[in-house]
């Protein structure tokens, strides 16, 4: 009997340890919003600058492709039923750029997305090792995380914090 209260203290030292370490030891947790944080890297930004100037660019080349046609087409001399070789030449360029541009510009939004996410993914990887998180989770409205404490969310820093790489700060 003289030694429970040694044995107690013991014990109640071991428990508050354990208690101590697990709370201690935590993993420091967070997320961001995946679509805000791609929509404000100012990569993306650029090349999606980029793409909207070259689209606009061959959508000018096609309107005047397409002028032209209208012009031969309203020539007194036209004949719909058969139409000359001009115009169905004219025609055929048109068709055909629009569809090249079309594709070009799919491929390209591919290609620049695939390297946005490259970037984004290194500089999260970054910022996630700068400032000791264990896990920095990616919400996207899909279903990876359905819900999260506003107090974990680390959008705005992230959106700062990669922008400012980008822009070799």
């Amino acid at each position: 009997m003289k030694y429970l209260p040694i044995i107690n203290t013991a014990l109640l030292v071991v428990v508050l340890s354990i208690v101590a370490l697990t709370a201690f030891d935590k993993p420091k947790m967070a997320y961001v919003d995946l679509g805000t944080v791609f929509n404000e890297f100012a990569m993306q930004q650029e090349l999606s600058g980029q793409l909207e100037q070259l689209n606009n660019t061959r959508q000018v080349q096609l309107d005047s492709l397409e002028v032209n046609l209208q012009r031969m087409a309203s020539l007194p001399e036209f004949n719909p039923e058969a139409p000359n070789t001009r115009f169905l030449q004219l025609r055929q360029d048109y068709l055909q750029r629009k569809e090249q541009y079309e594709q070009d510009s799919q491929r390209l939004v591919q290609e620049y997305d695939k390297q946005i996410w490259t970037q984004l993914n290194q500089y999260l990887n970054d910022f996630g090792q700068k400032a000791n998180y264990s896990f920095v989770f990616g919400a996207n409205g899909q279903g990876s995380v359905m819900f999260a404490d506003a107090e974990l969310n680390l959008t705005k820093e992230v959106i700062s914090y990669i922008n400012e790489r980008y822009e070799g700060k």
